[in-house]
């Protein structure tokens, strides 16, 4: 098990399902960082030496990953909110905001209320 950027990746798992680890960092873009480090997606991280390691490093800082994404993700919200849109009270209603029913589904939703701070 190695660490990248405070990120725990599996060594046995292919480099694109590695990197998907990564809040923010789907399969495209997964992809799309194995071409620009110029590896193959099914290569394994433990093959990787350190000098790829850290251009790898390098090219995660470049994308808005982790802490950026649940940052812009909670200020989308609050703009919500803070405009009184229908959405921005579904969410602080603890509502589907999507168009989802709510006769029977919408438990899930009512779990993961969110919280005005």
């Amino acid at each position: 098990m190695k660490y990248i950027l405070q990120t725990p990746c599996d060594d046995k798992k292919p480099l694109k399902a590695s990197l998907q680890k990564f809040l923010g960092i789907g399969p495209k873009k997964a992809i799309e960082i194995c071409d620009k480090l110029g590896v193959a997606s099914s290569m394994n991280l433990s093959s990787l030496n350190a000098y790829q390691i850290h251009v790898l490093t390098g090219i995660l800082n470049s994308y808005d990953i982790r802490h950026s994404v649940r940052r812009k993700k909670r200020e989308n919200i609050q703009r919500l909110v803070r405009i009184s849109s229908y959405r921005g009270f579904r969410h602080t209603a603890g509502l589907p905001c999507r168009g989802q029913r709510t006769k029977t589904n919408a438990n899930t939703a009512r779990k993961f209320k969110f919280k005005i701070k």
